[in-house]
């Protein structure tokens, strides 16, 4: 998105707004060419990511602390099924986007793999996910899993209320 419209470093609100500086994470590597110090590496872990999700761009594991302080492995998690086509159970997914794959921060939570729409490539069904209740506390037909499977998505709260 930075380089389509700014092809240099443009210290969006993920970098510059949050952290005051440019960010050059694993995800802008591509973008920027240099690395960084954003939250995501520097604050938080101390090292630049380049993490499982920039793996098919960096061809390189970063043993990030996503993947390697909380698993001991480069983790091609399942937001990378796609391109990987395995699942390393780690909690990339949910913790940048919101969604689950049978990772550490789902299965701590529920129990079980959310199969959101998020998802839909690998598991093409609903869910008990976290987004709705997170977003609206309801059962909601949320885009996440109205628009792609016009079904409810009966969210974990939805149930217990």
């Amino acid at each position: 998105m930075c380089n389509v419209r700014f092809g240099i470093c443009c210290k969006c609100a993920m970098c510059d707004v949050r952290f005051g500086i440019c960010c050059k994470c694993a995800m802008c590597d591509v973008r920027f060419g240099i690395c960084c110090k954003c939250a995501m590496c520097d604050v938080r872990f101390g090292i630049c990511c380049k993490c499982a999700m920039c793996d098919v761009r960096f061809d390189i594991c970063c043993k990030c602390a996503v993947c390697d302080v909380r698993f001991g492995i480069c983790c091609k998690c399942a937001m990378c099924d796609v391109r990987f086509g395995i699942c390393c159970k780690c909690a990339v997914c949910d913790v940048r986007f919101g969604i689950c794959c049978k990772c550490a921060m789902c299965d701590v939570r529920f129990g079980i793999c959310c199969k959101c729409a998020m998802c839909d490539v690998r598991f093409g069904m609903c869910c008990k996910c976290a987004m709705c209740d997170v977003r609206f506390g309801i059962c909601c037909k949320c885009a996440m899993c109205d628009v792609r499977f016009g079904i409810c998505c009966k969210c974990c709260y939805a149930n217990s209320s």
